[in-house]
């Protein structure tokens, strides 16, 4: 039997999609939780960045029987892997519906969360945002320190520092890219309402493409994080609110840790640092005007002793000359 190691962390939702697929395959693995905490940066460490050089989760092992190890570090390879090349575990693809089935999965994997959870945040709680930008711009000073003290991963820490720069830009800083995903959110939505009220009335759950698949994994997990968002609506759709109920009740959904609503762990964290991040907002401008005050009388106070010693070197000069004759 093969060993498996997922690299891991709870709230990562492409890492909870694989911890799905592994429940319903029935395959044993392993996990190694890899902390993102600001205090605890796990991800960027060296036996990480070694693993996975985007230094991103989740990532996975599997070592076979042979010895033979393999590495993955993108959850839609990952997918792929478990259901083709591991050759253990229940499939999850219909044969027969195999072209249609990863059509889906590759819909899904082309929608982008990040501008959407951005957004939500922006809209909602923009001291958590800037919470995030602040965050993120402390990661790109770390990850320029660990460059140097691990010449062996310098570049692989400038791109990452690089790619940390362009999703800061693209998602924090720009709301650009959140009408095109909420509409490929909405398209696959209706997508699937469609698929499903296409199902025979034999299949009482009504899944995708007849039994639970790899593309009802990830239609699971992409109701989960949409509703985690508020951003999605069962009106209109009875197919696919039958779906998340039915979906909701599958032994894999505990198992893997599906959820559509914040950890109370992350919630209590934002709402910490959103207070911190609104104390700071509020004194630091008062701070910084209080510091541009102080220099400008800083200022004034030398241009005023200034002139005082230009007239008192003129008045000791004017003595001076009188003292030895060169002036009346």
């Amino acid at each position: 039997m093969a060993d498996i190691l997922l690299y891991n962390q709870g709230s990562s939702p492409f890492a909870t999609l694989c911890r799905l697929v592994l429940a319903e395959k029935n395959l044993t693995f392993r996990k190694r939780d890899v902390s993102y905490y600001d205090w605890n940066q796990e991800h960027l460490e060296p036996f990480f960045a070694h693993v996975n050089p985007k230094m991103q989760i989740p990532a996975m092992t599997v070592t076979k029987e042979s010895g033979d190890k393999t590495t993955l570090t993108d959850s839609r390879d990952i997918l792929e892997y478990l259901e083709n090349d591991l050759g253990s575990g229940r499939s999850l693809v219909d044969p027969k519906k195999k072209r249609e089935t990863w059509a889906f999965v590759d819909s899904f994997y082309a929608l982008k969360f990040m501008p959407l959870f951005m957004h939500n945040f922006r809209e909602n709680q923009p001291a958590v945002l800037m919470m995030v930008k602040d965050g993120q711009e402390k990661t790109w000073a770390k990850l320029e320190l660990l460059s140097k003290q691990y010449p062996e991963l310098e570049q692989t820490y400038l791109d990452k520092r690089e790619a940390m720069k362009k999703y800061t830009a693209d998602f924090i800083d720009s709301a650009d890219q959140v009408p095109e995903n909420r509409k490929r959110a909405e398209d696959l939505l209706d997508e699937a309402e469609a698929l499903l009220a296409g199902q025979p009335e034999g299949n009482q759950n009504r899944w995708l493409f007849g039994e639970y698949s790899v593309a009802d994994c990830c239609m699971t997990q992409l109701v989960a994080m949409l509703r985690l968002l508020d951003i999605m609506s069962f009106d209109g759709r009875p197919n696919l609110k039958q779906f998340w109920e039915a979906a909701q009740k599958r032994p894999s959904y505990e198992a893997a840790g599906v959820t559509d609503e914040l950890p109370m762990k992350m919630r209590v964290m934002m709402f910490i640092g959103s207070m911190v991040w609104k104390a700071k907002a509020a004194v630091v401008p008062k701070w910084k005007e209080a510091m541009a005050e102080a220099d400008r009388q800083v200022k004034e106070a030398k241009k005023a002793v200034s002139e005082q010693m230009k007239d008192a070197k003129k008045a000791v000069s004017e003595n001076l000359d009188r003292a030895i004759g060169a002036k009346k």
